[in-house]
Protein backbone atom coordinates (compact mmCIF):
# COMPACT_ATOMS: atom_id res chain seq x y z
CA UNK A 1 0.00 0.00 0.00
CA UNK A 2 2.87 1.95 0.78
CA UNK A 3 4.67 1.57 -2.64
CA UNK A 4 1.15 2.60 -3.77
CA UNK A 5 2.14 6.24 -3.20
CA UNK A 6 5.66 5.94 -3.76
CA UNK A 7 6.83 5.94 -0.26
CA UNK A 8 9.48 3.65 0.11
CA UNK A 9 11.21 5.31 2.96
CA UNK A 10 7.56 4.50 4.74
CA UNK A 11 7.22 1.24 3.64
CA UNK A 12 10.87 0.79 4.51
CA UNK A 13 10.68 2.16 8.10
CA UNK A 14 7.85 -0.49 8.41
CA UNK A 15 9.29 -3.16 7.54
CA UNK A 16 12.28 -2.67 9.56
CA UNK A 17 10.42 -1.61 12.18
CA UNK A 18 8.16 -5.02 12.38
CA UNK A 19 11.36 -6.56 12.82
CA UNK A 20 12.85 -4.35 15.63
CA UNK A 21 9.65 -5.37 17.41
CA UNK A 22 9.79 -8.69 17.39
CA UNK A 23 7.48 -9.53 14.56
CA UNK A 24 9.15 -12.18 12.08
CA UNK A 25 7.92 -10.77 8.65
CA UNK A 26 6.57 -13.57 6.45
CA UNK A 27 6.52 -14.34 3.15
CA UNK A 28 3.60 -12.18 1.62
CA UNK A 29 5.57 -9.02 4.12
CA UNK A 30 8.86 -9.60 2.06
CA UNK A 31 6.61 -10.00 -1.55
CA UNK A 32 5.42 -6.94 -0.74
CA UNK A 33 8.56 -4.97 -0.38
CA UNK A 34 10.31 -6.63 -3.33
CA UNK A 35 7.34 -5.92 -5.38
CA UNK A 36 7.21 -2.17 -4.68
CA UNK A 37 10.94 -2.27 -5.61
CA UNK A 38 10.60 -3.76 -8.85
CA UNK A 39 7.41 -1.85 -9.74
CA UNK A 40 9.25 1.42 -8.99
CA UNK A 41 12.11 0.54 -11.05
CA UNK A 42 14.50 0.03 -7.78
CA UNK A 43 15.95 -3.26 -9.43
CA UNK A 44 18.95 -3.50 -7.01
CA UNK A 45 16.86 -3.07 -4.16
CA UNK A 46 14.32 -5.83 -5.26
CA UNK A 47 16.84 -7.96 -5.93
CA UNK A 48 18.60 -7.21 -2.70
CA UNK A 49 15.85 -7.64 -0.76
CA UNK A 50 15.02 -11.22 -2.37
CA UNK A 51 18.45 -12.11 -1.33
CA UNK A 52 18.36 -10.45 2.12
CA UNK A 53 14.65 -12.52 2.28
CA UNK A 54 16.81 -15.72 2.06
CA UNK A 55 19.77 -14.73 3.96
CA UNK A 56 18.35 -13.31 6.80
CA UNK A 57 14.86 -15.18 7.07
CA UNK A 58 15.64 -17.70 5.99
CA UNK A 59 12.50 -18.10 3.82
CA UNK A 60 12.67 -19.33 0.38
CA UNK A 61 11.46 -17.11 -2.66
CA UNK A 62 8.84 -18.88 -3.92
CA UNK A 63 6.99 -18.33 -7.15
CA UNK A 64 5.15 -15.22 -6.78
CA UNK A 65 8.43 -13.61 -5.17
CA UNK A 66 9.90 -14.04 -8.32
CA UNK A 67 6.72 -13.38 -10.32
CA UNK A 68 7.18 -9.55 -8.07
CA UNK A 69 10.67 -8.91 -9.46
CA UNK A 70 10.12 -10.25 -13.37
CA UNK A 71 6.50 -8.24 -13.11
CA UNK A 72 7.50 -5.07 -11.56
CA UNK A 73 10.82 -5.42 -14.06
CA UNK A 74 8.67 -5.59 -16.75
CA UNK A 75 6.17 -2.60 -15.74
CA UNK A 76 9.95 -0.34 -15.13
CA UNK A 77 10.94 -1.59 -18.96
CA UNK A 78 13.71 -3.62 -17.48
CA UNK A 79 13.32 -6.18 -20.35
CA UNK A 80 17.36 -7.54 -20.43
CA UNK A 81 16.94 -7.85 -16.48
CA UNK A 82 13.23 -9.76 -16.62
CA UNK A 83 15.12 -12.76 -18.39
CA UNK A 84 18.65 -12.88 -16.67
CA UNK A 85 15.79 -13.00 -13.30
CA UNK A 86 13.82 -15.82 -15.23
CA UNK A 87 16.86 -17.42 -15.74
CA UNK A 88 17.82 -17.52 -12.18
CA UNK A 89 14.44 -18.57 -11.01
CA UNK A 90 14.31 -21.41 -13.18
CA UNK A 91 17.29 -22.86 -11.22
CA UNK A 92 15.16 -23.09 -8.16
CA UNK A 93 11.24 -22.60 -8.65
CA UNK A 94 9.27 -23.83 -11.86
CA UNK A 95 7.59 -21.07 -13.74
CA UNK A 96 3.47 -20.52 -13.83
CA UNK A 97 1.01 -18.66 -16.16
CA UNK A 98 1.63 -15.42 -14.32
CA UNK A 99 5.65 -16.27 -15.00
CA UNK A 100 4.77 -16.69 -18.44
CA UNK A 101 2.61 -13.68 -19.04
CA UNK A 102 4.80 -11.56 -17.66
CA UNK A 103 8.30 -12.74 -19.82
CA UNK A 104 6.62 -12.81 -22.80
CA UNK A 105 6.38 -8.83 -23.02
CA UNK A 106 9.97 -8.93 -22.45
CA UNK A 107 10.57 -10.92 -25.29
CA UNK A 108 8.63 -9.11 -27.53
CA UNK A 109 10.27 -5.80 -26.52
CA UNK A 110 13.68 -7.26 -27.17
CA UNK A 111 13.00 -8.84 -30.24
CA UNK A 112 13.61 -12.35 -29.05
CA UNK A 113 10.21 -13.99 -30.38
CA UNK A 114 11.81 -17.12 -30.88
CA UNK A 115 12.41 -17.35 -27.22
CA UNK A 116 8.91 -16.23 -26.74
CA UNK A 117 7.31 -18.89 -28.31
CA UNK A 118 9.72 -21.53 -26.70
CA UNK A 119 8.58 -20.33 -23.33
CA UNK A 120 5.02 -20.59 -24.07
CA UNK A 121 5.07 -23.82 -25.37
CA UNK A 122 6.99 -25.50 -22.45
CA UNK A 123 4.52 -23.84 -20.80
CA UNK A 124 1.56 -25.07 -22.03
CA UNK A 125 3.44 -28.74 -22.24
CA UNK A 126 4.00 -28.61 -18.29
CA UNK A 127 0.82 -27.88 -17.75
CA UNK A 128 -1.16 -30.49 -19.62
CA UNK A 129 -1.34 -33.88 -17.50
CA UNK A 130 0.35 -37.13 -19.25
CA UNK A 131 -2.11 -39.53 -19.40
Amino acid sequence: MLFGCGSFVWAVKVFYSMKDNGIRPDLICWNALISGFARNGEIDEAIWILKEMRDESGLSPGVNSWNGVISGFVQSGFFEDVLDVFSEMCLSEKPNSVTVASVLPACSSLRVVNLGKELHLRHWIWQKPFL
